[in-house]
């Protein structure tokens, strides 16, 4: 505990300049030095995948030299690749870039061949949030071994909602506070990691049902509920001193009225409140432009200067580059858009870039990226984290921990035949999420000759959008879970998935909570089953 509040006090510290009045700055030379062309691409940030052709490396190359761009946003590909890129759109670049991605639970969530951190829902049930911190940090430095300065992480969002499409299990729970405390001591590990943390999704994408990157999402809140629930993470935050917020594309109309208006581009909720009332002096961050909650109501040029003119500092992913600089430019010209507030924004970009030392060195080190991002230390540290948080939920029959495992039936539902699992246990069987009635009559045939059956749920949900999911388990399979208690089985589920299928479990005598169907996470949940892991975990939800 002791360590947990040294960090919570020295997170102040968190900026570290970012947004600093420092007279003669790099940042405040080079802002000196800027043609309007030049300083209308500091805004803009494009998107680049390293999976893809040579081709589309060329057409990223382009904008960049044509169109003055500052800053590119990676997704799906590898490390090697990305790295390697990074370094050759470093050297074209005028001034440099500022590299961002999204890592929520690492590089894995958009690298191949790197390690898979736990999601936020699995790291909050830990006890020893000092954990968060960790693996922040750890985070943090794999991310700046492969050139990323700008990692739009953590979810702050309160998943208030249980059926959201597209927070759910980024989220650290549904308790503001520890949502709050978990958030700050993330992004504090990714500060001290090398990158600039981000929180999103500002007011709060917790309580919608609707998924941002199909519709417009809208909140009908009051504005005290707004103030006490879904703005808290970030009011401490803010204080505590964030240097990056990502805006959501949220309609609320307690906050804006105009109809169909994405909080993104409204400036009543960028300027008056995040930067006015709130005194927020960071970076200011869009959500992806390309996403549906801005295209189905905003052309695209239009799209981007109305976020600048909202008070966004940078603009994620615009749809139509040549667009946006036309209608910027033109504002500029018109009076609309001041070169004063151009010129604000575009320092905060700059600032940014220096606080992460672009101005001294630009470039990744390619010979140190794999000792970093695949270290033994990584790996050691994403079990620890699937172990901490394994949460046995009850155990009314008394049957954990099982001494004889080989007296055991195991059903696995969903996922892939596993060898190691099926030799430990007295019978394996292995079914898909919406089994047949053959495939039902013939597990229940072998495994009735069991007294004990242990059911192992694989991540069974099913796909609502991008990124979420709703937990979701059969008819099928009640039945026959069912059918094992009304024959007199002992039975116990090992949930390998999002904490809301629980609903579908009020039944269980016995439930071990491992979050996810990670290798590591199966593990644990199996130690708790054989009595090698005592359970410390807690549901955060």
């Amino acid at each position: 505990m002791k360590r947990l509040l040294c960090l919570l006090v020295g997170s102040i510290f968190m900026t570290s300049n970012i947004h600093a009045n420092t007279n003669n700055s790099w940042a405040e030379q080079v802002l000196s030095q800027l043609t309007l062309e030049e300083k209308i691409g500091q805004l803009l940030m494009i998107d680049s995948y390293s999976c893809l052709s040579e081709q589309h490396l060329e057409s990223v190359e382009t904008l960049i030299k044509k169109y003055h761009i500052g800053s590119v946003i990676f997704h799906k590909g590898n490390p090697e690749t990305q790295v390697a890129w990074t370094n050759q759109l470093q050297a074209l670049s005028k001034y440099p870039l500022l590299i961002a991605q999204d890592c929520e639970w690492g590089l894995n969530m958009r690298l191949t061949n790197t390690v898979r951190f736990p999601k936020n829902m699995t790291l909050g049930a830990l006890q020893d949030e000092f954990m968060i911190y960790e693996v922040g940090q750890e985070i943090g430095k794999h991310c700046r071994a492969i050139g990323v300065h700008l990692n739009f992480a953590p979810v702050v969002d309160i998943n208030n909602n249980p059926d959201n499409p597209i927070i759910g299990v980024r989220s650290f729970g549904s308790h503001k506070e520890d949502v709050t405390r978990k958030s700050i001591l993330f992004a504090q590990g990714l500060h001290d990691g090398g990158v600039i943390a981000c929180a999103k999704h500002f007011p709060g994408h917790g309580d919608t049902a609707v998924d941002s990157h199909e519709d417009l999402p809208v909140l009908h809140q009051s504005y005290e509920r707004l103030l006490h629930e879904e703005l808290h993470p970030f009011k401490v935050m803010i204080d505590m001193g964030i240097p990056s917020i990502m805006m959501a594309h949220l309609s609320i109309p307690v906050l804006d009225k105009t109809p169909h208006q994405p909080s993104t581009l409204s400036r009543p909720i960028v300027t008056d409140l995040l930067r006015k009332q709130l005194h927020f002096q960071g970076l200011i961050v869009t959500d992806a432009m390309t996403m549906k909650g801005v295209t189905k109501f905003y052309n695209p040029g239009q799209a981007v200067l109305q976020a600048i003119l909202a008070g966004n500092d940078l603009v994620v992913m615009p749809v139509d580059i040549p667009a946006a600089i036309t209608c910027i430019t033109q504002a500029v010209h018109d009076g609309i858009l001041s070169e004063q507030e151009l010129d604000e924004h575009v320092l905060r970009v700059l600032r940014a870039k220096e606080h992460v030392g672009l101005h001294k060195n630009r470039f990744v080190d390619e010979t140190k990226v794999q000792d970093i991002i695949n270290s033994d230390k990584a790996k050691i540290l994403k079990k620890d984290l699937y172990q901490q948080a394994v949460t046995l939920l009850r155990d009314e029959q008394n049957i954990i921990p099982i001494k004889n495992i080989k007296k055991v039936g195991l059903l696995q539902v969903g996922g892939q035949y596993d060898q190691q699992l099926a030799s430990i246990v007295g019978g394996y069987e292995q079914i898909s999420p919406v089994p047949t009635p053959e495939e039902l009559m013939y597990v229940a045939r072998i495994l009735n000759q069991y007294d004990t059956i242990l059911i192992v749920l694989y991540t069974i949900d099913k796909t609502m959008g991008f990124f979420g999911r709703i937990a979701s388990i059969s008819q099928e399979l009640t039945n026959i879970f069912d059918g094992f208690r009304a024959s007199g089985k002992k039975v116990g589920v090992i949930a390998c998935m999002s904490p809301y299928c629980l609903k579908f479990l009020e039944q269980e005598k016995t439930v071990i909570m491992t979050y996810e169907n990670d290798p590591d996470a199966l593990q644990a949940g199996l130690d708790v089953v054989m009595g090698k892991l005592i359970p410390s975990g807690k549901l955060p939800i």
